[in-house]
Parts: structure tokens; sequence; C-alpha cells
């Protein structure tokens, strides 16, 4: 009985040494699968993480890119009207010749819209102005220039400075700009 006591218990030792090694084995296994999912799971987030840079330091660059332009531009405006400024003042200086030979323009230019009326211009270009037009002249506070109205007053040309640099800033804005940043549209790129 002894022998058989004996026998039982090496297999029941047998049988535990092999349940135990099937054990170490599975865990190992499980071991390896979470080591392995873990990894994957590290690199997945690396992976977002990489791309989360990514789209900000492309957001940040595009922004950065976006200001720029914004200050060239408010750049460009203020040398753009710089320039109106000192057309404007070159206007206003000029010699009494040169004056003469613009109201004679723009006298003109009212009388073919305006064929009975008044012309309006201040009072130091009175004398100027009715050598010139056909029209009736009058003194009006107002800035350099004239503006024509119609008798029945009806209609209304602005030909004072203020509004024909708006005019001419509007024609000329774009040629201006090429001209002083060389600047070309999409279609003169290479």
């Amino acid at each position: 009985m002894k022998e058989l006591s004996k026998e039982i218990i090496r297999q029941a030792e047998k049988e535990a040494e092999k349940i135990i090694k099937n054990a170490k084995k599975e865990a190992e296994a499980l071991i390896e699968k979470a080591k392995a999912e873990a990894k994957q799971e590290i690199e997945k987030e690396r992976k977002k993480a990489r791309k989360e840079k990514e789209r900000l330091l492309n957001r940040e660059k595009i922004k950065a890119n976006i200001e720029g332009k914004k200050l060239a531009l408010d750049t460009k405006k203020e040398v753009l009207e710089r320039v109106f400024q000192e057309f404007l003042k070159k206007v206003l200086d000029m010699k009494e010749k040169e004056k003469t030979e613009l109201y004679r323009s723009l006298v003109k230019n009212a009388e073919k819209e305006i064929k009975s009326g008044t012309i309006y211009v201040r009072k130091q270009d009175v004398k100027i102005v009715k050598k010139l037009a056909k029209l009736r002249v009058m003194e009006k506070d107002m800035e350099w220039g004239i503006t024509a109205e119609s008798r029945d007053g009806k209609e209304l040309i602005d030909l004072t400075l203020p509004t024909l640099i708006e005019f001419l800033k509007e024609r000329t804005a774009k040629k201006l700009a090429d001209l002083l940043f060389g600047e070309k549209d999409e279609k003169g790129k290479d």
C-alpha cells in the first residue's frame, strides 16, 4: 500500500508539474500577448501624437502665413495711400497754368453732362473757372475741384479732388501696386 501511495503521489506530482508547466506557458503567452498589444497601443498613440503635432504645426504655419500676408497687404495699402496723398499735395500745390488746364478738363467733362445749370467751385478758384465755363459759376465752401448741378437739381456731378482720387484709386490701384511692388496676377506666374 505504501508503494501504491507513493505511486499515486508521484503521479499527482507529475500531473501537478505538468499543470504548472502548462500554466507557466499560458502565463508567458499571455504576458507576451499583453506586451505586444501594449506596444501596438503605444505606437498607435505615438502616431496620433505625431499627427496632432503636425496638424498643430501646419495650423500655426498657416496662421503665421496669413498674418504675414495681412501685414504685407496693410503695408502696401499704406504705401499706396501715401502715393495718393502725395498726388493730392502736388495737385494742391500746382502752378496757375497747370491748375487752369486741370480745371479746363473738369469743366469740359461737367458741361458734357449738364447743359444748363451751375458749376460750384471754391472761392480762390472762381476767377479761373469763370474764364473756362459756359455755365454759371458760383463760389462754394468745398474741396478743390468742381461740382456741377443741373438747373432742375436732378443731376449732380462731383468732380472734387477727394472724389477724383477715390475714382483714380479704384481704377489704378492694381496697376500701381504692380508697378510699385512688382506683383503679377496668377496667370503671369511661371
